[in-house]
This record gives C-alpha cells, structure tokens and sequence, in this order.
C-alpha cells in the first residue's frame, strides 16, 4: 500500500465513521433539530459521487470507504425525512436531478468534469449546514441538540487526511473541497458550542474586555 492510499484509509475511515453519532442522534433519540435536509441531499449524492470517483481512478480507500459513507448518508437523510416531515419538493427533485447530473456527467464528460462536480456538491453541501445554523442564530434560534459535533470534529480530521492525499497525488478535483470543507466543519464546530460552554466563554471573556476599555479611557 503506497503512502497516499495510507492516508486516503485515514480520511475515508474517519469520513465514514462521522456519520454514524449522527445517525444514533437521528434515530435512536429522534432528534433532528438543528439538520438541514438540503444539505443531507447533496452529501448523499456526493458520497455516491465519490464513489464513482474511486472506481474511474483506481483508489480502493475511495470506494470503499465512501460506499460505507453512502450507506450512513442515506440513513441520515431517511431520518431526517422521517421524523422532520420536510416538503417533498425540498429534497426529492434535488435528489433526483443530482443522480441524472453524476451519471450523465460521468458517461459524456469523464471522470475529471463528474469529480469537480461532485467536490462542488460536497463544499455546497456542508456550506448549506454553515448557513442554515447561522440564520438560525440570527432568529434568536440555538437549538441544535439535532447536531452531532462528535461527527464535525471527524469531519475535521477526515477532510484535513483527504488534503493530505490530494497533495501527495496532486488530485485537484479532491484537493480543493478538502480543504475547503476542512474549515467549514471547523465552522460548524464553533456554531454548535453548546449553550453552557458559550455561557462561560462570554462571562471570561467580557471582564477582559471591560478591562481593556477601562484602560483605554484612561
């Protein structure tokens, strides 16, 4: 096994684990608050993406490990579905038009056109979870007892291992939303501190500011 398909284990192992706090979260508790089900559409479609991916260039730890990812996908999506009662029309004709988009992309263009697209599908999925909570925020909203920050911090780690694949063989089409997607989870992270800890980061955090005010009148 060559050092880069090491580190494509690492990321995809972790990738795939991530998921599934989420689904214990989604169906043993039945906790869905805080989910977008926009953004459990397109990360089912890019983990079946990257799959595809992996078989066009040959990486075992890209198909394997991203088929065992589609798997807790779909169970995520189904349970978000399920408990959440979203309108068809929020998710099903996304779902539909991504697979026509993968596949049709992948038999006409290649595999290089269908994996940028697929990396695009995976910035936009995680980036719509970054924006869903912050509107939520901006509502007054921080129930997000729905999220499992267990499976973002994976997350962080799977994407910065995918990173360090990507560089060692170059691959741009996996570098780029790696990377990207590394600081988005970071972001979900930091959005999903749980009332309590944010409670005591502002209360340490606003004597040193009156401090520094203080000082600065003087």
């Amino acid at each position: 096994m060559n050092t880069q398909e090491i580190f494509g284990w690492l990321g995809g192992s972790a990738g795939a684990i991530l998921l599934y706090p989420q689904v214990w979260r989604i169906w043993k508790g039945r906790q869905h608050s805080g989910l977008s089900v926009q953004a459990n559409t397109i990360s089912a479609l890019y983990s079946f993406g990257w799959v595809v991916y992996g078989i066009s260039i040959a990486s075992p730890s890209v198909v394997v490990t991203n088929l065992n990812g589609l798997l807790g996908m779909l169970l995520i999506l189904v349970g978000n579905v399920w408990f959440a009662r979203p309108l068809t029309r929020r998710w099903l004709p996304v779902l539909l038009a991504g697979l026509v988009i993968l596949l049709g992309t992948r038999f006409l263009f290649g595999a290089a056109v269908m994996g940028s697209i697929v990396a695009a599908g995976a910035i936009i999925s995680i980036g719509t979870q970054v924006l869903h909570l912050v509107r939520r925020r901006r509502r007054g909203d921080y129930d997000v007892r729905g999220v499992s920050r267990l499976r973002w911090g994976l997350g962080v780690f799977c994407n910065s291992m995918w990173t360090v694949y990507a560089v060692i063989g170059w691959d741009m089409v996996m570098l780029v939303p790696a990377a990207v997607n590394t600081v988005l989870s970071t972001m979900v992270l930091i959005l999903t501190i749980p009332p309590k800890e944010r409670e005591q980061v502002t209360a340490a955090v606003l004597p040193a500011v009156a401090v520094a005010d203080g000082d600065a009148g003087r």
